[in-house]
């Protein structure tokens, strides 16, 4: 018997003309939408989904000014209700993420989250790159370099097989 995820999972896919979509084997898959590429995957313990996408990368430095303003920037995007910001040391990514519960959840609920989602990362996205342009012009040429060319996950390779959609 199919699960509410994999059902909305399935319809979703149907009404974005991507029928069969489905999870790798770590419950995960890639949407690219708008240009902007998000993470969706499976919380199994608590019947969820998450969307993550990279916003931007940690530049070399001192960091205290770019804090402050993330900070800044991610009480502005959770009290919008627009998922929340979060730093992974271990990558030097900034990432998006937003959490979605499974139950009543419907295809075209879904699809508005993705959407606005990939918008949400790209204006936040854009709005670290102004950022560290108003800092140091030189560390923002490296991190929107190093941006360009970071994975389309982070850790990439723990999700392999990456399952890629363009939305």
């Amino acid at each position: 018997m199919p699960t509410a995820v994999t059902l909305v999972l399935a319809e979703f896919g149907d009404l974005v003309g991507i029928p069969g979509m489905m999870f790798d084997a770590k419950g995960r898959c890639v949407l690219e939408v708008e240009a902007q590429e998000v993470v969706l995957g499976h919380q199994r313990h608590a019947d969820a989904l998450l969307l993550q996408a990279v916003v931007g990368l940690i530049p070399a430095g001192p960091k205290s000014n770019l804090y402050a303003a993330l900070l800044v920037m991610n009480h502005a995007v959770t009290a919008q209700g627009f998922g929340a910001l979060s730093i992974d040391a271990a990558d030097g990514l900034i990432h998006w993420s937003d959490r979605l519960e499974v139950r009543n959840l419907t295809a075209g609920m879904l699809l508005d989250r993705v959407i606005r989602g990939a918008r949400q990362a790209k204006t936040v996205s854009a709005e670290i790159d102004r950022l560290l342009d108003d800092n140091d012009a030189g560390a923002a040429a490296e991190a929107n370099a190093a941006v360009d060319a970071a994975p389309v996950a982070p850790k990439a390779q723990d999700y392999e097989p990456m399952i890629i959609y363009r939305v």
